[in-house]
């Protein structure tokens, strides 16, 4: 599974049972700009439950996807 979320994220999350858990989440930090574009364009919000073994990996990865799709969008 870790590899389909990494070569074809989009695949991956498009085809997820919803409500769903991810475990290891910043294994695939690929997922999480498709992630986010499902949930903005559906609504839904508080549907999906990410986690990692190491808090700080994943709270980084966040939040530098995060920002990379900020960067994106304002140019």
């Amino acid at each position: 599974m870790i590899n389909q979320a990494k070569t074809n994220p989009d695949f991956f999350i498009n085809n997820l049972t919803i409500p769903t858990f991810i475990d290891e989440a910043p294994r695939a930090p690929e997922i999480f700009g498709s992630l986010q574009e499902l949930v903005d364009s559906n609504n839904l919000y508080s549907q999906f439950i990410l986690s990692g073994s190491n808090k700080q990996k994943l709270d980084f990865t966040i939040k530098k996807n995060l920002l990379l799709e900020e960067l994106l969008l304002s140019n």
